[in-house]
């Protein structure tokens, strides 16, 4: 439960989205995420970008799955940048 609770958190701040590698550094197992996969409880947003399947990845969660595909010293920037005040978390089930 504590692995749930710590990765739906994660999400919430990352616009709905999360890695693999997060999933496994919150205490998920390679197999049990591939089972979620495979069972529509998540699904893939991009390679190793993934999402509740019930989250809806809007333009946060867009903005997220660049950053996090980017690598560690990405950053969004101007415009993009400007428009990230007070972001709400994504309504989703997580399972």
């Amino acid at each position: 439960m504590e692995a749930h609770r710590a990765l739906a958190e994660l999400a919430c701040v990352q616009g709905g989205v999360f890695t693999s590698a997060q999933a496994v550094a919150c205490g998920y197992g390679r197999k049990s995420i591939a089972h979620r996969v495979r069972q529509g409880q998540w699904r893939r947003v991009q390679s190793t970008v993934l999402a509740a399947s019930t989250s809806d990845v809007g333009t946060r969660g867009q903005q997220w799955t660049a950053l996090l595909l980017a690598g560690g010293r990405s950053a969004l920037s101007h415009g993009t940048a400007a428009q990230c005040g007070g972001s709400r978390c994504p309504k989703a089930r997580w399972s």
